[in-house]
Parts: C-alpha cells; sequence; structure tokens
C-alpha cells in the first residue's frame, strides 16, 4: 500500500516499480493457496467449499469497490461512465490492453485496478484447480502459469497482440506465491528453516535492490523479474514462518494489524480521492511530496470509515461461509 501511494502520488518512475505489485500478487497466490490446500487436505474437496470460498471473496472485495466505482460514476470522473462496464465486470485490465498506450491509461482514477482484476480471475478460477484436479495436476498447472506470463510478454509481436497486452499477462507471480504454498506444503521444516535463513533474506533484499547500484534498466527487464519473484516468495516464507526481532514485533503489531485491514479500501480509494481532491485544490496535481502528505491521511481516513462502518460487519457474515476448520499458518491463527 504505501508504495502504491508513494508512485502514484509522488514518483511516477520509481526504479523498482514492478516490486510492489509482484509482492501483493505473492503475498495473494501464497495465503490462497495455502488455505484452499488445507481444506483439501482435510477432504473438503466439495462444491460447498468452493462455493463458501466465492462469497466470502465477494464480501471482502466488492464493498470498497462498489462505493468508489459508484461514487466516480455519480461525478463522472475523467469521463468513467463512457467505460463503466468494463470496471464494473472487473475488466479494467483489458479495456487497457484494447485502448490504450503506453503511459496513456484512461479513465486514470480507475486504472490501478488492473491488478485486482488480474488478482480476481485468479480468485475465480484456481478453487477448481486447486479443490478438484489431482494434485500432480495441480503442480503442473501452476508451474505452467509462472512461466508463461513472461514467455508471452516477450513475443507479443509474434502472438499479434497490441504491446499494452503485457498488462494482462501480469499474473506470473501469483503462480509464484501458489507455488511456495505448495512447497511449504510438502518440504521438510529443516528446508524452510534453511530458506529462511539470514543469508537467504540478505540475498533476497540485494537482489530487489539490484537496479539500484548496477543499472536502472534491469528492473524492466524479465529476468530480473523472474529472479525478484523468488526473492519475493523468500520474504513471504520468512514472514509466513514468523520474523525474530524487531521486525517480528513491527509486523505484529496491532498498528500493523490494523494498517494491513484498510489497506484494501486504501488502494481502492486513492485515485477517486485524489481526483475529489484536486476538483478542490487543483494544485495537488502533479505528483509530489504535498500530495503525499496531505492525500495519504485521506486515503487512510476513508478505509478506515469503510472498515469500521462495511466492512466489519459483513466478517461477521463471512464467518457462515468457511472453507476450512481453524488452522495455523505461522505465528497467526487464520480460518
Amino acid at each position: 500500500m504505501v508504495g502504491v501511494l508513494y508512485v502514484h502520488y509522488w514518483n511516477k518512475t520509481p526504479v523498482i516499480e514492478n516490486v510492489r505489485v509482484a509482492l501483493f500478487f505473492v503475498v495473494s497466490g501464497f495465503l490462497i493457496t495455502a488455505i484452499l490446500l488445507r481444506a483439501r487436505d482435510r477432504g473438503l474437496r466439495s462444491l460447498v467449499v468452493a462455493r463458501n470460498f466465492y462469497i466470502r471473496r465477494a464480501l471482502r472485495l466488492l464493498p470498497a469497490l462498489m462505493i468508489a466505482l459508484g461514487v466516480a460514476a455519480c461525478f463522472n470522473m475523467a469521463d468513467i461512465r463512457a467505460s463503466l462496464p468494463f470496471h464494473l465486470l472487473q475488466m479494467t485490465d483489458i479495456y487497457i490492453s484494447l485502448t490504450a498506450e503506453p503511459g496513456q491509461w484512461k479513465p486514470w482514477i480507475v486504472t490501478h485496478l488492473w491488478s485486482l482484476n488480474v488478482l480476481e480471475r485468479f480468485y475465480l478460477l484456481w478453487p477448481v484447480v486447486v479443490l478438484l484436479l489431482p494434485m500432480p495436476a495441480v503442480v503442473t498447472v501452476t508451474v505452467i502459469a509462472a512461466i508463461l506470463p513472461p514467455l508471452v510478454r516477450m513475443n507479443l509481436d509474434a502472438l499479434g497482440l497490441r504491446e499494452m497486452f503485457y498488462v494482462t499477462f501480469s499474473w506470473g507471480p501469483i503462480a509464484w506465491g501458489a507455488l511456495l504454498a505448495l512447497l511449504v506444503r510438502r518440504a521438510p521444516q529443516t528446508a524452510t528453516r534453511t530458506l529462511t535463513g539470514p543469508m537467504p533474506l540478505l540475498l533476497a533484499l540485494a537482489t530487489l535492490v539490484l537496479p539500484w547500484f548496477v543499472e536502472q534498466r534491469i528492473g524492466v527487464n524479465e529476468a530480473y523479474r523472474l529472479a525478484s519473484n523468488l526473492a519475493l516468495c523468500l520474504l513471504v516464507l520468512g514472514a509466513c514462518k514468523g520474523y525474530p526481532g524487531a521486525a517480528g514485533r513491527l509486523l505484529s503489531s496491532r498498528a500493523a494489524t490494523w494498517i494491513s485491514s484498510i489497506s484494501y479500501a486504501t488502494y481502492v480509494y486513492h485515485m477517486p480521492i485524489w481526483w475529489l481532491a484536486g476538483a478542490v485544490w487543483p494544485q495537488l496535481y502533479p505528483p509530489g511530496p504535498v500530495p503525499f502528505l496531505l492525500l495519504t491521511p485521506l486515503c487512510l481516513t476513508a478505509a478506515t470509515l469503510t472498515r469500521v462502518l462495511v466492512e466489519l460487519p459483513l466478517e461477521r457474515l463471512r464467518l457462515r461461509f468457511p472453507t476450512a476448520p481453524a488452522v495455523t499458518l505461522g505465528p497467526k491463527s487464520v480460518a
């Protein structure tokens, strides 16, 4: 969330711009696959589990999204009404791929939703893969899903696809997160302890910051993206097992937990809020430190109100649709 606000409000051309989205995808792929695998391991491979999964995802994702799109449509922000059906149907990334040119994504107040669209298609398909296919087929599909996107992106011209279709074929990190969940399911404890040790962590961090010290253009190279996906998997695995010391205390603190719970709504709201604030005070354009420092508190406030008034009441409704019994995932207990 911090990376998104920094990039959109302050600095449009960061050195490692792709890492923030990749981290979001790796975390999502890992968590969702881990939950589905535990349901499968407990013999809960029925359509009821898949149905409950879809209901829980809808209750979590749709409220903030519908609020944002509703407000945007009321004000016709950036002429959004002309393309509103695409955004309501979770196809913003398809709209971008079909209509946009590099650096000219429109309508700008919802173009950030492309990553959610890619992830939601994963949510739509993945329960069927994990719950219904034999495990060797699950592994095979996951490996193909991890290696196919970079191959497509490197051959868009040969495939007759517009350059902007690289947006749609960006689900690779989700699959790497899923592969990590498959590894954790079967790997010995000694192996996971080795992978979460100090040296792998330092290697992962060094990989992520490589463009700063070598060449900034490396950040968009497909080989670097692959290496950064692997590095992010190591960081996520370490977080799952629980980091010791100050890092662990910070990540598990009450403040961090609360900010995590409102990060989704913050992400959804931040561009429409910029439009609303800019309509009152045009000096908030273009990006810079002032928009970042002034708009970030507004986003957090709007997300907090949504969490308290809408999402928490729906949390109680989500409990009626379990996907598995309570299980331990790292230091925290999750359903």
